[in-house]
């Protein structure tokens, strides 16, 4: 039975401790690495590039802007008008 006097708070971590807590730290991160380019590769599967999309994104954005261009055009001669 351990004495009442003993102190349990002041445990000294040796070096086999320390080799075991970076060890976990390690393979978490490796882990951590694995799933996140496996997630990558998935995502990459799932949902592959367009080349014909990817040639429309500037025309669409274009198009978008003169769109723009025009409602504020719109919206300028409203309020001339009826104000």
């Amino acid at each position: 039975m351990p004495s009442l006097t003993d102190n349990h708070t002041s445990k000294v971590l040796t070096m086999n401790d320390i080799k075991t807590v970076t060890t976990y730290i390690g393979l978490t991160v490796a882990m951590i690495l694995l799933i996140t380019v496996m997630m990558i590769q998935f995502l990459q599967a799932a949902f592959p590039k367009d080349p014909v999309m990817e040639a429309r994104i500037p025309i669409m954005k274009e198009q978008a802007e003169k769109r723009a261009e025009a409602i504020k055009q719109l919206q300028i001669e409203y309020m001339k008008e009826h104000h």
